[in-house]
């Protein structure tokens, strides 16, 4: 779907009505923005779930701040119907009291969360009496992005929610978030740049530490080089005057899905270096499918999806710890020098992409027609 995604003319699906909220945005935007620059994690997710629910037969609409349109047998941006079956929310809770506002009704509520919190804006405002929604008659989940994600919802529950622990128990689930098998059948697999360590992720989640070491780095694997991509929203976020004195360190910004896949495919490591708590990162398991080293400190849910070294290389999982660097280049050194060393993080890239093709949406679609159907 990653390129072929095109507009049909509507045609009539015998199933559920699904509504997917997907909330404010800078601008409005539909698939095409996302196959042609590439969007954050919050919008893959939600374009991924409404392309496989109308797989599975659901009548699916998204709407919010997003462009008018029929991609793909979804409908993107007409909210043509008085009531819908069922309504998942991502990240905004104003979606109930935007749908009431409307006169819009629906039999299910569910909040898909992707972060650690959600937004209560509504209109410019603060929406009023927002934790009341999630005590809403028709309210049924809030949906975390791995159990990690959940449990760490639940521990927060009180204030987050205003939960008892009992409703935390009761509200709160969660689904893991998976990749698209059908993006890499475009990906072809190329001979790794030797040293070339690639950047995916905003830069305030610890690219910093490793620019600050950088010149001590080449000093130990000259052949190292840094590779710094970044999502459309965080573009702004990066001082680019950081990099102009340190050798064979290059900005090439936000890519689009393809783009960024092949950027992967070349790259020998993907160093992450933070203390940031990850809900999922979704992007561990698009190094896993580039057969890319990973050398990670396992912040949140990578410390799951790397099996705690078993699918990746685990440095220092304190976060109260100061991060050693030393460790990382450390790792990449020895890469070169010691082959039993090289053949061991081989075979972590050879389980880790195994396994990385199992977290696909096929099968988690499953999961979410169950929860929806219960």
């Amino acid at each position: 779907m990653i390129s072929s995604a095109r507009r049909i003319n509507e045609y009539r699906i015998m199933g559920k009505s699904i509504l997917l909220w997907a909330g404010y945005h800078d601008s409005k935007w539909d698939i095409k923005d996302w196959i042609d620059q590439g969007m954050g994690g919050s919008e893959y997710c939600l374009i991924k779930l409404a392309y496989h629910l109308k797989n599975k037969g659901y009548d699916v609409t998204v709407g919010g701040d997003v462009k008018p349109g029929w991609w793909e047998g979804v409908n993107w941006g007409i909210l043509n119907k008085k009531h819908y079956d069922i309504v998942i929310a991502n990240n905004y809770i104003h979606f109930i009291k935007h749908l009431e506002d409307e006169g819009i009704n629906f039999d299910k509520a569910y909040f898909w969360m992707h972060n650690e919190d959600y937004y209560n804006s509504y209109n410019g405002g603060e929406l009023p009496n927002y934790k009341s929604y999630f005590k809403h008659p028709k309210f049924q989940k809030v949906i975390g992005v791995s159990k990690i994600h959940a449990d760490k919802l639940k521990e927060n529950a009180e204030d987050i929610f205003d939960y008892t622990k009992d409703e935390a128990e009761r509200y709160i689930d969660h689904i893991d978030n998976a990749i698209d098998l059908e993006d890499y059948k475009e990906i072809k697999k190329v001979d790794k740049t030797p040293g070339r360590i690639i950047w995916t992720s905003s830069s305030d989640r610890g690219l910093n530490t490793i620019l600050e070491n950088w010149t001590s780095w080449k000093l130990q694997r000259p052949d190292l080089s840094l590779v710094i991509c970044s999502p459309p929203y965080a573009e702004d976020w990066f001082d680019k005057n950081k990099i102009k004195t340190l050798k064979d360190v290059e900005w090439i910004g936000p890519q689009n899905p393809i783009d960024l896949k092949n950027e992967i495919a070349k790259s020998e490591y993907w160093v992450y270096l933070s203390d940031y708590f990850e809900t999922y990162c979704i992007s561990v398991l698009e190094m896993m499918m580039g057969e890319v080293k990973i050398i990670t400190t396992g912040p949140g849910n990578i410390m799951v999806l790397i099996d705690k070294g078993n699918r990746g290389t685990l440095l220092n999982t304190l976060y109260e710890s100061r991060i050693t660097p030393n460790e990382a280049i450390q790792i990449m050194v020895k890469d070169i020098k010691d082959k039993s060393y090289n053949k061991i993080l081989n075979n972590k890239v050879l389980r880790a992409n195994q396994w990385a093709q199992k977290q696909n949406w096929e099968s988690r679609i499953d999961e979410w027609c169950k929860m929806l159907t219960n």
